[in-house]
């Protein structure tokens, strides 16, 4: 049972041995502590608080209440996107840096993952032949219409050139994953995507035109190496920090590899690997040099690009 006194009674004593009791003496509706029984407390007084002993009852911890989980801290700077762990309850980044350099403003999670899929169909990594890239066994995170395989229409979607986007993800998690599903069913690397964080946008480089090479139409047969008529142009020079885009107009399969054949062969700079009639193949030069280049499977097609300090 607590001490108690007139109507009022210290809690706590009976079940906490480091409570100390003291001689009291009420002075204008305040108690004060007069004498210590023992221990090291300093005298001091308190406020009673008019609540009848015989109806006050012990306080129960509230153990079904969940922890609240602390805030993730908001990276600074660039992370690329498959670094992003925790993302529950984190600001969106503010831009979205894609492989070939182009930068995609964003205002909410929403427009990283359309920002994906946007650079994605515009450049012709996905199109319809990859569709419906799935989230589980009946639902479409990409489609060429707007439902899902079980004839669910999309909540809320997004258009990403003639395809559709499904944005009703539930989750900054879920945008995330699906941001890196979309890029590994185009065959290309998440860790090339880099999101920007930081209280304002970085300012925008002036927009440089891309660079176009033509693999010209025949040049799978040996001979357009005569007239440099392979690659066209054979030799092409750019500004540091210009996309060269590479065209197929060919009837068969070719490759754009850096490196000399006779002289080692592909040194790892960059590599289209295997593209097929009509695609296209890019790469941004960000530093100053020559980089020569040639085709694997039609060992005779050759090329060079000349890079120079702007």
């Amino acid at each position: 049972m607590a001490p108690e006194f007139d109507k009022y009674q210290i809690f706590g004593a009976e079940n906490d041995s480091t409570v100390e009791l003291y001689k009291i003496q009420m002075y204008d509706k305040r108690v004060v502590l007069m004498e210590r029984v023992g221990g090291g407390h300093v005298r001091t007084t308190t406020t009673a608080r008019s609540v009848p002993a015989t109806k006050r009852k012990k306080p129960t911890p509230d153990t079904d209440r969940p922890a609240t989980a602390p805030r993730p801290i908001r990276p600074d700077g660039d992370v690329k996107l498959p670094d992003i762990e925790y993302a529950k309850g984190m600001r969106h980044p503010k831009e979205l840096t894609c492989p070939d350099g182009s930068r995609v403003e964003l205002k909410s999670w929403v427009d990283m993952l359309s920002g994906v899929a946007n650079w994605l169909v515009s450049k012709d990594y996905l199109n319809e032949s990859h569709c419906p890239v799935p989230i589980g066994p009946n639902n479409a995170v990409l489609s060429t219409r707007p439902i899902h395989q079980n004839g669910r229409v999309f909540i809320t979607k997004r258009e990403a050139g003639k395809l559709f986007l499904n944005t009703d993800l539930g989750s900054t998690k879920a945008r995330i994953q699906k941001s890196i599903s979309l890029i590994n069913r185009a065959g290309l690397n998440p860790y090339d995507f880099v999101l920007f964080f930081g209280d304002s946008a970085r300012p925008v480089i002036p927009h440089m035109s891309p660079a176009h090479v033509t693999i010209t139409e025949g040049s799978s047969v040996p001979g357009c190496e005569e007239a440099k008529g392979c690659y066209v142009p054979h030799t092409i020079t750019v500004d540091v920090g210009v996309e060269v885009v590479w065209t197929n107009d060919d009837v068969a399969a070719h490759t754009v590899i850096s490196g000399v054949l006779t002289e080692g062969g592909p040194n790892g700079m960059f590599d289209s690997g295997l593209f097929a009639p009509g695609a296209k193949f890019s790469h941004i030069f960000e530093k100053a040099g020559e980089y020569p280049y040639f085709d694997l499977v039609h060992p005779w097609m050759s090329g060079m690009v000349k890079v120079k300090d702007v």
